[in-house]
């Protein structure tokens, strides 16, 4: 399977030239991260399926996707800002306004951190009790708050590893973080099958996100030499004056983006948990993880296409950009689809293997995400494209239909499939809406140009 993604990618991309060769090594290592990661999910997967209950394995995911829709829903996208300004202001050799940004980013994303860290911390009993009535979650709750803060770093290191072409300091740390937290959940599964308890399997899982964003940051600080710029300088923010309603407009619009993820699949999830049984976020959950190999795939791709997007663009390379995302589509197609394939012929051997067949139930919640997901596969390049080009406006207004589809699949009855169904009218009309014209937008005024 790497063999073939990488003679799909040599041939679309173009390995001769530079940004074939960078693009391929970059894809890459992210696949190969991808790979490793996604094996590990499916046996942690499997070992925690086939030890805890039910209901046990869905309070897990409850507790997980709490964190992930705080982390979307609060945290501010300074990932989005640094690759559509840093570029440009090295580009312009302006080191004063470079300096500046990076130091807005980094006292924004300390500044909610800590915020996020000491709120969910205290308000643990609270969030535990008012919104599933289970007490016994308290502690797993407060174990697993820390990651907050250290996630938030997660925009910021993002960026400038991919800016930097460390796209390794990126991907090893998340090896070493899955491989850390499946090996303590295997070692306490293995000493206390019949009386775990909740939160040591959340402690193994903070152990790995920890690892997972803590040491990116330490080499994104590194790299910038950024130890110092915590703290914003008054006399370097004025180097941003002449760009900030544009850089005000791309902070506000690319963190839409994370409020309206209240209606997508992160936010649905946390109202799945509110709204239906345990054993329906088990199912949404083990639906996620069988699809999740063409997701990391999608990320990785995004991760190493973005950065080369943002040059591109900065640098008024516009025919070679139409040229790499059209030679992307034709690689998508295939690859989607071939996975796609795959996975409804065995679908439920995979099942067998990573679970139960008390997990049949969710086949049809996965078939309906693994259509959804082809189609984020497919039009990956069109966020980064879309952001470039100051769009997000009219993208957000696209994506807030999802709030309708939400509050009808709430109608109706929420659980693991109608979820998966909202999620899937979702990403139609933002493809069909946002994605489709923004390209035409783009070939029409843009891909002629030299």
């Amino acid at each position: 399977m790497r063999n073939y993604l990488k003679k799909r990618l040599f041939q679309f991309i173009g390995h001769d030239s530079p940004l074939g060769k960078r693009l391929a090594k970059n894809s890459f290592i992210g696949i190969f991260g991808s790979l490793s990661d996604s094996g590990m999910g499916v046996v942690r997967t499997a070992l925690l399926a086939k030890t805890m209950a039910l209901d046990d394995f869905g309070k897990v995911y409850i507790i997980i996707n709490f964190y992930a829709m705080l982390n979307t829903f609060f945290s501010v996208r300074v990932n989005d800002v640094l690759f559509r300004f840093l570029p440009q202001f090295q580009n312009e050799k302006n080191e004063t306004a470079s300096n500046a940004l990076i130091s807005l980013c980094l006292s924004t994303s300390l500044s909610l951190g800590l915020v996020l860290f000491l709120c969910t911390f205290f308000l643990s009993p609270w969030i535990s009790v008012s919104f599933y009535h289970d007490v016994s979650l308290i502690p797993a709750f407060r174990i697993y708050s820390l990651v907050l803060l250290f996630n938030c770093f997660d925009g910021f290191c993002t960026a400038i590893l991919r800016l930097q072409d460390r796209f390794t300091l990126l991907i090893a740390p998340r090896i070493i973080g899955s491989f850390i937290n499946l090996l303590f959940i295997a070692i306490y599964l293995f000493l206390h099958a019949e009386d775990y308890k909740i939160e040591y399997i959340m402690l193994a899982f903070f152990m790995g996100a920890m690892i997972r964003s803590f040491l990116p940051l330490v080499f994104a600080l590194n790299l910038q030499k950024a130890w110092k710029r915590f703290v914003i300088k008054k006399a370097e923010m004025i180097s941003l004056k002449p760009y900030r309603s544009l850089i005000l407009s791309n902070f506000f619009h690319t963190n839409l983006v994370g409020y309206l993820k209240i209606a997508s699949d992160t936010g649905g999830l946390f109202l799945l948990g509110i709204l239906a049984a345990p054993s329906q976020v088990a199912f949404y959950n083990i639906a996620k993880q069988i699809t999740q190999p063409l997701k990391l795939l999608k990320d990785n791709i995004q991760s190493a296409f973005t950065p080369e997007i943002m040059k591109l663009w900065a640098m008024k390379k516009f025919s070679v950009l139409y040229s790499l995302i059209k030679k992307y589509e034709r690689f998508s197609l295939i690859v989607g689809g071939s996975f796609i394939l795959v996975l409804l012929i065995f679908v439920k051997p995979i099942l067998l293997i990573i679970s139960t067949k008390a997990y049949f139930d969710a086949i049809p919640t996965m078939i309906v995400l693994v259509f959804a997901l082809y189609l984020n596969f497919a039009f990956t390049l069109f966020y980064p494209l879309t952001v470039v080009m100051d769009k997000m406006s009219k993208r957000n207004a696209i994506v807030s239909l999802r709030l309708l589809y939400l509050a009808i699949g709430m109608g109706v009855g929420l659980n693991a499939f109608s979820l998966a169904l909202v999620h899937l009218v979702g990403v139609l009309t933002v493809r069909l809406f946002s994605d489709l014209p923004l390209f035409v937008n783009f070939k029409r005024n843009y891909c002629c140009l030299k």
